[in-house]
């Protein structure tokens, strides 16, 4: 609603929490069919994939794009494993994208550019997720984003960067981010928290009520106030 409400674009993304809770098919089906009735482009995402067998099986439930995570494998093993989904991914025209464990050695928590250049010339990918001092944690105190590390990975690499898990950093720093030359960033965290917030707020306040479609509208509006927020925020909207 909020991405039609702003003309933009979106990605729909599921991970291997919500698989896990809702199951592939199920997920796929409402996903593909908002989809359908949407008046925007709506890509569909798997995040985190780490087996070839779960990678088949999204191509076959209509998923459009993958994260493959390469975390805890060498370097060598990390390209075998990306080519393998990335050989079936390009005959189905389904974009991939990369989460590596590719750390430069002089800077701490940052992606080294001529290894990430390397491994991409190397693979058959897409995309790659960027490393400039973000965490996989929520952000505490002070948030510290290296812009111009983004720019130099923007400029080295032939491919989009992605920001990933960027939970409580500030708008105006995420602005920054798409202008440094980020192109996709995932938004988790944010929406399940408006969502609770939205829940637990309606619950204390009306402890009697228990028709469901009451309860979760607060939560839904949240979302759509933090996911406007968002888009805006990435300079997605007026897009279509």
């Amino acid at each position: 609603m909020a991405a039609e409400d702003l003309k933009s674009p979106v990605i729909l993304q599921t991970d291997d929490e919500d698989l896990e809770y809702g199951g592939m098919e199920y997920l796929s089906d409402l996903a593909l069919g908002a989809a359908r009735r949407s008046q925007v482009p709506v890509a569909f995402h798997l995040d985190r994939v780490s087996e070839y067998e779960t990678a088949l099986k999204s191509f076959r439930w209509g998923y459009s794009g993958m994260t493959v995570d390469c975390m805890g494998y060498n370097f060598e093993e990390s390209i075998q494993r990306v080519n393998e989904i990335g050989v079936v991914a390009k005959a189905l025209k389904v974009y991939v994208e990369i989460c590596m464990q590719c750390f430069d050695e002089n800077i701490k928590n940052h992606t080294d550019i001529e290894k990430a250049r390397e491994f991409c010339e190397n693979t058959i990918c897409d995309g790659i997720v960027a490393v400039a001092d973000t965490s996989h944690e929520s952000y505490k105190g002070e948030v510290k984003i290296d812009f111009g590390h983004l720019k130099k990975m923007d400029q080295h690499l032939d491919i989009p960067i992605v920001l990933s898990e960027v939970s409580n950093v500030p708008n105006d720093q995420i602005s920054k981010a798409v202008k440094s030359g980020i192109r996709k960033v995932n938004f988790n965290k944010e929406l399940k928290e408006a969502n609770k917030e939205g829940l637990g707020e309606f619950l204390f306040e009306h402890p009697h009520i228990i028709d469901m479609k009451t309860i979760y509208q607060p939560g839904r509006d949240k979302m759509y106030k933090v996911a406007t927020e968002k888009i805006r925020a990435c300079h997605s909207n007026n897009r279509v």
